[in-house]
């Protein structure tokens, strides 16, 4: 049976077929993402940790990573569980997504003789066609509140978008620009504040920040926790044809990258 593909950046939900149980993540600390438990949960899309992306891996095998959206980790084998791992696209983080009429098996092996099945948690065992926990619906997510309060801010020139690195939670990690893909380091909410808007990440609710509340041209922009202070604080400033630059209420200068990088990994600064 052939896999199928799935666009990338898209999101979705992983339902059991009887439309009780929306795979999620168990822990809701992100300390503990890396291994947490997948469990089912009431289907909830304003539940972000039910968020998954399927993306196809390689241009010649029918092979997908699920990827968590509020942790960008994916499933991986350990232990006869699937559990959530930084991703390195071995096999053991490889799955084929089979279709059976309306639903989907996920098949964790290359000959299809082991597929996961939802039993309390996530495991992976042998394949059987008429195991109905093995069997999931997939189910586009474009109602979410929690993410249309969300936007992806993309460099005009790069076509880039700003990213945080790694998905990480470290405080003062600089940001860059990186591929557009779609995930939850790429979301932003703008949040009203004084006089501006403070840009509040959708995956760690770290705001960006001029870093050490500088105010010369090549500061860098960095990741911190919200304090609201004016070297947190935006604008948008519209240039015409839909393009916009974001000017700091800091200090006179704007969102750039460090000498007009066009390649992934550009840093954010102020100019």
């Amino acid at each position: 049976m052939q896999a199928l593909q799935f666009p990338r950046g898209n999101l979705y939900q992983i339902i059991s077929l009887d439309g009780n149980q929306a795979l999620r993540i168990q822990t809701s600390d992100y300390k503990a993402y890396n291994k947490s438990r997948i469990v089912g949960a009431a289907p909830n899309v304003n539940d972000l940790s039910q968020i998954w992306m399927i993306e196809k891996v390689g241009l010649d095998e029918d092979q997908y990573e699920i990827v968590n959206g509020v942790s960008n980790l994916v499933w991986d084998e350990e232990g006869q569980e699937i559990r959530l791992k930084f991703g390195k696209q071995s096999g053991d983080q490889l799955f084929k997504v089979e279709r059976a009429q309306n639903a989907y098996w996920f098949k964790t092996d290359s000959k299809g003789s082991e597929a996961v099945a939802l039993e309390g948690v996530l495991r992976y065992k042998k394949f059987d066609p008429n195991a109905i926990n093995q069997l999931f619906t997939i189910i586009p997510v474009n109602n979410s509140n929690a993410l249309s309060e969300t936007c992806i801010l993309v460099n005009a020139t790069s076509g880039k978008a700003v990213d945080v690195p790694g998905a990480t939670f470290e405080h003062g990690e600089r940001l860059i620009q990186y591929e557009k893909n779609k995930r939850f380091n790429q979301r932003w909410r703008w949040v009203k504040i004084g006089n501006g808007y403070v840009l509040q990440s959708l995956l760690n609710g770290h705001c960006l920040d001029i870093a050490e509340e500088k105010k010369t041209s090549g500061s860098k922009v960095v990741q911190w926790d919200k304090t609201g202070a004016t070297n947190q604080q935006w604008t948008p400033v519209a240039t015409g044809q839909g393009v916009w630059k974001i000017k700091s209420l800091h200090t006179p200068m704007f969102l750039s990258i460090k000498d007009d990088d066009v390649n992934d990994g550009g840093k954010l600064q102020i100019s």
